[in-house]
């Protein structure tokens, strides 16, 4: 039976959503300079978080199967993220304001923050290639696959900490920051990096491993 790559990263990226949210709600909290962490709204917005993200990466696993501009494949990853993400802002957009416990969860601009996600989207699609040629070259030379999983972790956390600014100015522009913008970019950086590196990772090693069995 073969299974194509775009429902792969659907069931996968719901697993590793799940099972790392509660962290991603502490890093948006931290973002919006919001303290008060109150365990019982850990998993607040997961109800659009466990569908917007998996819908991102099955869309854009999809399209780029459809969308074929270019000879590189940076850049046949990066319009297909774009358009995914353009598609599912608003969500993402509705989302953070529950996770950050916005009081207005009014959407009154559909594109806010989409420029700061054009940039990690450029980010995503290195990633991505890294641990492609990664995963690669692991099959070829049949090393053990735990490898795999903490050479990603490496690669995901050097990325994310060097992007994470863009990060913080994503979530504050999303739910309508209205004060120094500027500030504290790197609030809740750690958070950041242990959630998404992880749930990154954990998704990468279900879609491959996944990939494997299946097809």
């Amino acid at each position: 039976m073969r299974i194509n790559e775009s429902s792969l990263m659907f069931t996968s990226s719901v697993i590793s959503n799940i099972i790392t949210y509660p962290v991603e709600t502490i890093k948006i909290l931290k973002q919006s300079n919001n303290n008060i962490i109150n365990l019982k709204y850990l998993y607040s917005g997961i109800k659009f978080s466990i569908i917007l993200k998996p819908l991102f990466w099955g869309n854009m696993y999809f399209l780029k199967d459809k969308i074929n501009i270019s000879n590189n494949k940076l850049i046949n990853y990066f319009v297909c993220a774009n358009i995914s993400s353009l598609i599912l802002n608003p969500i993402f957009i509705l989302c953070t304001k529950y996770q950050a416990r916005v009081y207005n969860k009014t959407i009154t601009n559909i594109f806010s923050g989409y420029n700061y996600v054009i940039i990690k989207n450029i980010k995503t699609c290195m990633d991505l290639i890294l641990i492609e040629k990664l995963h690669n070259y692991l099959n070829q030379t049949q090393t053990n696959k735990i490898y795999f999983f903490f050479s990603s972790l490496l690669i995901k956390s050097i990325s994310n900490l060097i992007f994470y600014p863009i990060d913080t100015l994503l979530t504050r522009k999303r739910i309508n920051y209205t004060n120094n913008i500027f500030k504290n970019l790197y609030s809740g950086s750690l958070v950041h990096i242990i959630h998404n590196s992880i749930t990154f990772t954990i998704m990468m090693t279900i879609f491959y491993y996944l990939k494997e069995k299946i097809n």
